[in-house]
């Protein structure tokens, strides 16, 4: 069953031993996504629901304290995260080095 966040951060919330873990999952969230500006200069995330005609939405931050919203055409349902790489870590784009990220850290 599909669950967006709101009704799940809800759903924890009604449970009184939960509402503590609803903030936890949030904040591991956010402290997990803003390290990716360690090795990048800008973050565009693509973002809409699987419902038909739904509108697409572009998220984008470089990590400054703000970002920007907007409405986006031709977004694929579901959420695709692109990472801007700084110069400097450019060795983490080559293929070999996604996947032992992805295997030591998943």
């Amino acid at each position: 069953e599909y669950m967006g966040t709101e009704a799940f951060v809800s759903q924890l919330k009604g449970n009184k031993d939960a509402s503590d873990a609803a903030a936890n999952v949030i904040g591991r969230f956010g402290v997990g996504f803003y390290s990716v500006f360690i090795v990048g200069d800008k973050v565009t995330v693509y973002s809409r629901t699987h419902e038909p005609d739904a509108k697409g939405y572009i998220w984008e931050s470089t990590g400054g304290g703000s970002y920007t919203i907007s409405e986006a055409a031709n977004v694929a349902p579901g959420t695709r995260i692109v990472i801007h790489l700084n110069k400097e870590s450019s060795e983490f784009a080559g293929r070999y080095a996604l996947e032992d990220i992805i295997k030591q850290y998943s």
